[in-house]
């Protein structure tokens, strides 16, 4: 779906290293990686605020923020615990850039949600994967 995504844009080059490495995933295991292949790279892991409220419960969030930055777009509904989060990751706000853009109810799980009952993500997604999931099926099943 990435790949439909990106294809009519020739700035975005879809990198395969996550989908052709072994078990576990991890984004803590797959920064390395790419460090690796890319030495001389900032790396950004641009996330919403929602994702970010849950940041402890990754795996590994400490060796993430030595890794790479996090641009994190706020969410509406997601309320964030500082305390609580630098308890669990004590480096983690000095790798946090607040983004500033528009504060949408929007959601891959709102969307995955919409699919799955049939309701139409145009507008919502490029065209093309919109086409790629429901083609697919994806989404559509427990």
């Amino acid at each position: 779906m990435t790949q439909a995504a990106i294809a009519d844009n020739p700035h975005f080059l879809l990198d395969e290293t996550d989908a052709n490495r072994q078990p576990p995933y991890s984004t803590a295991s797959l920064l390395p990686l790419l460090r690796q292949q890319h030495p001389d790279a900032q790396f950004w892991l641009l996330i919403g605020g929602d994702s970010l409220r849950d940041f402890a419960s990754w795996i590994e969030p400490a060796r993430v923020v030595t890794q790479a930055r996090l641009g994190v777009l706020p969410r509406p509904w997601a309320i964030i615990d500082w305390p609580t989060l630098e308890t669990a990751v004590p480096t983690l706000r000095a790798a946090v850039d607040m983004l500033d853009g528009p504060q949408l109810r929007l959601s891959s799980t709102a969307l995955r949600h919409w699919l799955k009952n049939g309701r139409s993500v145009r507008y919502l997604t490029p065209p093309a994967v919109e086409t790629y999931a429901t083609h697919h099926d994806l989404y559509t099943s427990d």
